[in-house]
C-alpha cells in the first residue's frame, strides 16, 4: 500500500482551518434553534427544542447534528443533511459517521474511509475498521492486522499488529504482536520488544505490565523497578504523583509508589485506586474510604462502595443503594436496587434503578428523568437524554421531562 493512494489532502492544515470554522460554527448555534431528532412511529425527523417539528420523520435513522449536518439514514443507506433538511451528500453509503473537525468516517462495500464535508474523498474506503483517535492519530485495520496514520493521512505504521495503544505524553504506545506486548515511539520504532502479555499506558515514566506470573512496574527502557509481582496492581494519579493499589496474593492489599516502595502497608481485604483524593478499602467484608496517608475518612460500613466521582459515591447498604459525600454524610438516600452496570456522577447527573427501571437523578436526589427505561445516556453537549425502552426502540427527552416521540 502507497502513501498516494491514501491521501488526498494536507489534513494537518485542514484541522487547523477547521478549529476556526468549528468556533464560528458554534457561535453561530448559538444564534440558531437546536434541533433534535424526533420519532414518529419508526421514523424520524427533527424538531425545535418546544416540539415544533422542522424536518419532516420520513427517515429510518437520525442523529443528532454535528457542524452543521445530521447523519440519516433511508432504505439501508446514509445521507447527510443540513438544517433546512436539504440533502448535502446523497444516498451513497452502507454507514456513515457525523463530521469531526470537518471530516466523517463512511463506509461503502464494507470498506471504510474518510470524506470532508464537502463530499470530497480524502482516504480510500479500502479499510476494514478506521476511526479518529484521542492522541490525534488514526487507527486502521486490514484484515486483522491494525496500524496508524499521522493528522496529514501518513501511513506511520503499516497494518501488522493485533492492538496498539493511545500514546503517552512521554511518546510512547503499546502494541501487541503475537499475543505479547511491547512499546513503540511515534515514529513506529520498536523502542521496548513485545515480551509482556499485557501492557498499559506510561504515566510519569512508569508503565505497569503482566507476565505469565504477574503484574509489575517498568521504566521508559522497559526495565523492571518492582522487585516482587503482584496479583493485582491498578494505577491512580493523586497530587502529580502515581499510587498503586496492589497485593501480592489477592488477599492482602495496600499501596506502593512509581518505585515499588510501600506507602500503605498490606493490611486491607481490598482497595481501589485513589479517586478525587480517596481509595475505597474493605475491611472485615465492609467498604469505607482512606486518605493518601492511610488516613479511614469513612469507616469501612458498607457493603459496597465505589469511587468518588463530582464529590459523590455510590454505597450500597442493606442492599440499597445511595450516595455519600467525603466526611460520609448520606446526601441520597438508599433507595435504589443494585444493576448490572455501575455509573458515576456526570455533569451533576447520575442513572439509577429502581423498580427494575432505569431514571436519572440530580445531585440533590431530584428525579429528572422518570423511572420509564431500561437505559439512559445523557449528551452534555446539547444538555438532554437520550433513552430506550424494552422495545429498545432509543428516543430523546429533555431533563424537564419533554418527549421527543410519539407511537
Amino acid at each position: 500500500m502507497q502513501n498516494n493512494d491514501l491521501v488526498k489532502y494536507e489534513y494537518g492544515l485542514i484541522k487547523r482551518v477547521g478549529n476556526a470554522i468549528n468556533v464560528a460554527n458554534k457561535l453561530l448555534a448559538l444564534a440558531e434553534p437546536l434541533l433534535i431528532p424526533y420519532r414518529k412511529g419508526d421514523k424520524w425527523g427533527f424538531c425545535t427544542t418546544d416540539k415544533k417539528i422542522v424536518i419532516d420523520c420520513v427517515y429510518d435513522s437520525a442523529n443528532l447534528f454535528s457542524e452543521n449536518f445530521a447523519v440519516v439514514s433511508q432504505n439501508g443507506k446514509y445521507d447527510y443533511i443540513n438544517k433546512q433538511g436539504k440533502i448535502v451528500i446523497d444516498f451513497e453509503y452502507d454507514y456513515a459517521d457525523s463530521f469531526f473537525y470537518n471530516l466523517s468516517v463512511i463506509e461503502k462495500s464494507k470498506k471504510k474511509g474518510v470524506i470532508n464535508n464537502i463530499n470530497q474523498l480524502i482516504v480510500e474506503p479500502n479499510f476494514d475498521n478506521l476511526y479518529f483517535r484521542r492522541d490525534d492519530y488514526i487507527h486502521v485495520k486490514l484484515g486483522n492486522n491494525i496500524g496508524l496514520m499521522d493528522i496529514n493521512f501518513r501511513e506511520i505504521i503499516k497494518p501488522q499488529y493485533q492492538d496498539i495503544g493511545i500514546f503517552s505524553q512521554e511518546g510512547l504506545a503499546s502494541f501487541r504482536t503475537d499475543n505479547l506486548c511491547g512499546y513503540i515511539n511515534r515514529k513506529g520504532d520498536v523502542v521496548i520488544p513485545p515480551r509482556f502479555d499485557n501492557a498499559e499506558e506510561f504515566k510519569n515514566g512508569v508503565s505497569v505490565v503482566e507476565n505469565d506470573e504477574g503484574y509489575f512496574l517498568i521504566d521508559l527502557n522497559g526495565n523492571r523497578i518492582t522487585d516482587c509481582l503482584f496479583k493485582y496492581l491498578e494505577s491512580s494519579f493523586i497530587e502529580g504523583k502515581n499510587l498503586y493499589a496492589c497485593s501480592k496474593d489477592d488477599l492482602h492489599f495496600g499501596f506502593i509508589d512509581d518505585s515499588g516502595n510501600e506507602v500503605i502497608p498490606f493490611i486491607y481485604d481490598y482497595a481501589e485506586p485513589f479517586s478525587e483524593g480517596l481509595a475505597v478499602i474493605c475491611k472485615d467484608g465492609k467498604a469505607g474510604y482512606i486518605d493518601k496517608n492511610n488516613t479511614i475518612i469513612i469507616k469501612p460500613e458498607y457493603e459496597t462502595a465505589y469511587s468518588f466521582r463530582e464529590g459523590l459515591a455510590r454505597v450500597k447498604n442493606n442492599g440499597k443503594e445511595g450516595f455519600i459525600d467525603k466526611e460520609g454524610n448520606v446526601a441520597i438516600p438508599f433507595l435504589f436496587e443494585p444493576s448490572s452496570f455501575i455509573t458515576s456522577f456526570e455533569n451533576g447527573y447520575v442513572e439509577v434503578v429502581f423498580q427494575d427501571k432505569s431514571g436519572v437523578i440530580d445531585k440533590n436526589g431530584k428525579i429528572i428523568i422518570p423511572f420509564d427505561f431500561t437505559s439512559v445516556f445523557y449528551d452534555s453537549e446539547i444538555d438532554i437524554f437520550l433513552v430506550s425502552q424494552y422495545d429498545s426502540k432509543l428516543q430523546f427527552i429533555s431533563k424537564n421531562g419533554l418527549k421527543y416521540w410519539e407511537d
